[in-house]
Order: structure tokens, then C-alpha cells, then sequence
């Protein structure tokens, strides 16, 4: 039997000649012409199908105790942010009282150094430049206009707590946030003398100035004149008077039976062309008027 004879090819063979490139002009012709390499030189890969099995691990089963963790984790980092904030805020209202209490300390030196060196040049005048102090009548006057202000802070917590349905500490501290600290809207009218003519004018002081900041938001939204009041109100009530018809409606057809997939618009009806209405009449002719007429 005769043998086939296989010729190998060269190794000149084996490799892959790329087209011919012209240089760019960046001396990238030579490069880009260089054979492939052959591919007697790559190295196979082998792959071992145990390391493969071996190495290969499936996820861990999630606990049903993890989720529970991770809810007490964040809480307890809400709840350490919460302290930071309130402890932040505390100091920096500590801060600020501080603050104030040095700028009044400074303000009454320099009255003090002002005075003194009116007494030194002689021109200090008694009646001018002496502290004055009050009258008993106005010292009497102060205290109760401050226990009114105590009492009324009271006051206004209880009413919070009864129309907000707050706790103490929690109307405690919007009052506060509303009228007493630095950045309370209340403070916006310190330097308003008709508003604090009326807040101190007022049977319970801090329930008007909580009044005052009512109406200011009541501005902020609704505008100041009457007529921008007016129209903001009647389209805030229509909105709403809308969605309740509109709910009520739906209600009592769903309670009718009624499919609510069946209640569209008159956006979702569809055009009925005239040839295919039913009420439409077939077009008129003269075949149809006259059928045995004959010319």
C-alpha cells in the first residue's frame, strides 16, 4: 500500500504576511509590515478542570438575622447623628450667648471710658452723662412686664401641645425655635416697633408673637395684598375640591359596579368614520329614488 506522504510546511510558511504599507510619515510603515507572529510560538493553555471546580465556591447563604443587624446598625449611627447635631447646635448657641454677653460688657466700658474722660477734660455734665437709673415705678414696670413674658411662654407651650398634640419638650422647643433663638423667624421683627408695641401689648405676649410668625407665612405664600390672597386661595381650594369630586365620583361608580377602566376621557374616544356609523344612511342615488325608471 503506498504511504501519503504529508509535507510540513516551513516555518517561513506558517507565518502570516501582512499587505503592504506605505510609512506614514511617523515611522510606522516598518512596524505595521512586520509578520504576524507564528503560531508554533504561542504556548497552548491548559486548563485543569479540578482547580477550576475547586476554586469556584458559591455564595454564602444571607442570614435571615442580617437584615435586623444592618436596621440596628443605622439606627444606632442615626441616633449618634442626631446627638452630634443637638450637641453642635447647643454649643454654638452657647457660643453665641456668650458672645452677646461680652459685646454688652464691652458697650457698658465704653460708656464707663467715655464718662471718665469727660470728668478728666471737665466737661462731664450731671444731667447728661450720669447713668440714669429707674424709678421704682419703672422697676416695678420691668418685673411684671418679664413675669408676663415668663407666664405667657408657658402659655404658649400648652397651646401648642393642645393644637399640635406635642409634648412638652417638643412645644418647649418650637416655641423656641419660633421666637427666641437667633435664627427664629419671630426675630426677623426685632426692630419693628408696631410689631412689638403689639406683641407687648397683648394679654399673653409669646401666643401673639407666634401669631405674628403665622401671618408672615401666611404672606410669604399667599402674597400681601387682598386680591393676590384671594386668588391664591380660591386656586389652592379648587385643587382641592377637584380631587375630593373626583374621588367621590369615582367611589360611587366603583360602588355601582362600574369598571373604572371603562370611565375615559374624551381624549381615549375614538373617531367613528361616516361609512362605518351605524346612524349614518346609505349615500343617495338616483337608482335608489327611482329603481324602475327606464329611459
Amino acid at each position: 500500500m503506498a504511504t501519503a506522504t504529508v509535507e510540513h510546511p516551513t516555518p517561513e510558511a506558517a507565518v502570516v504576511a501582512g499587505p503592504s504599507i506605505k510609512d506614514n510619515g511617523l515611522g510606522m510603515g516598518e512596524f505595521l509590515q512586520a509578520p504576524a507572529k507564528e503560531l508554533s510560538d504561542v504556548a497552548p493553555v491548559v486548563v485543569d478542570d479540578k482547580k477550576v471546580e475547586s476554586t469556584t465556591k458559591e455564595p454564602a447563604p444571607v442570614s435571615a438575622a442580617e437584615p435586623a443587624k444592618v436596621e440596628e446598625k443605622e439606627a444606632k449611627e442615626l441616633s449618634k447623628l442626631t446627638k452630634q447635631l443637638k450637641d453642635t447646635r447647643d454649643a454654638f448657641t452657647q457660643e453665641r450667648q456668650v458672645n452677646k454677653t461680652l459685646l454688652s460688657k464691652m458697650q457698658t466700658l465704653e460708656q464707663n471710658l467715655g464718662m471718665l474722660n469727660k470728668k478728666m477734660d471737665g466737661t462731664y455734665d450731671e444731667a447728661k452723662d450720669a447713668p440714669k437709673e429707674p424709678t421704682t415705678a419703672e422697676a416695678e414696670a420691668a418685673a411684671e412686664t418679664r413675669a408676663t413674658i415668663r407666664t405667657s411662654h408657658f402659655a404658649a407651650v400648652e397651646y401648642l401641645m393642645a393644637r399640635d398634640k406635642l409634648t412638652p419638650e417638643e412645644a418647649d422647643t418650637k416655641v423656641k425655635e419660633l421666637v427666641w433663638n437667633e435664627d427664629a423667624p419671630f426675630r426677623a421683627f426685632d426692630q419693628d416697633k408696631a410689631i412689638q408695641a403689639r406683641v407687648m401689648g397683648a394679654h399673653v405676649p409669646i401666643i401673639e408673637a407666634l401669631k405674628v410668625v403665622s401671618e408672615a407665612e401666611a404672606r410669604k405664600k399667599y402674597g400681601n395684598d387682598p386680591a393676590s390672597m384671594h386668588a391664591s386661595i380660591e386656586k389652592e381650594l379648587r385643587i382641592t375640591i377637584e380631587k375630593e369630586m373626583r374621588e367621590k365620583v369615582l367611589k360611587e361608580l366603583k360602588g355601582k359596579g362600574v369598571a373604572l377602566e371603562e370611565v375615559r376621557g374624551l381624549g381615549d374616544v375614538r373617531s367613528v368614520s361616516p361609512e362605518r356609523s351605524p346612524q349614518t344612511n346609505a349615500p343617495m342615488t338616483l337608482e335608489s329614488l327611482f329603481p324602475n325608471f327606464k329611459p
